[in-house]
């Protein structure tokens, strides 16, 4: 159904402390930590551990609670968890999730080396950048325009430091 006027998704019409919005499908996180997300899902990028489409959020499987923040991309999304640690879901052709695989992924799974001292992440299109608490970035899948930031114009499974200048 079109709309020109906003409305709110199917019962998240409060307790929203963020939403991200990708290509296929959208994201939000709850103000109790868990992640809700909805629309297309082909690459398993909802996260319930399906690949059917959702016209209503649905959870995103061991995502109820403890999570920070939430960041979205073509069709696969990723979290910060409340303990610092980075998961990430959908797909991952080229190794956007960064668990070292090209294997999509229904539910979150680890990002190699990232279970703790992350303090936010950025997903794009088939690629993710993660700022450690510590200050240094990694990033991690599609790289053939140098956007991992390593000085290698390769994908990567797995996350790579940023070089700085």
């Amino acid at each position: 159904m079109k709309t020109s006027a906003p409305v709110s998704p199917l019962g998240l019409s409060s307790g929203i402390a963020a939403i991200a919005a990708g290509q296929y499908q959208t994201c939000a996180l709850t103000t109790s930590g868990g992640v809700q997300c909805w629309g297309e899902n082909d690459s398993g990028q909802l996260g319930n551990g399906s690949t059917v489409d959702s016209h209503v959020p649905v959870g995103v499987v061991g995502l109820s609670t403890g999570v920070a923040a939430i960041s979205v991309g073509f069709s696969e999304a990723c979290a910060v968890t409340t303990t610092g640690g980075a998961l990430c879901w959908g797909d991952n052709y080229v190794g956007g999730l960064g668990d070292n695989s090209t294997t999509n992924s229904s539910v979150p799974v680890a990002v190699s080396g990232s279970s703790t001292g992350i303090s936010s992440i950025a997903v794009g299109n088939g690629s993710a950048c993660a700022l450690a608490t510590a200050g240094n970035i990694t990033c991690w899948g599609y790289g053939i325009y140098d956007q991992l930031g390593n000085g290698s114009a390769m994908n990567s499974p797995v996350p790579v430091n940023v070089v700085e200048p």
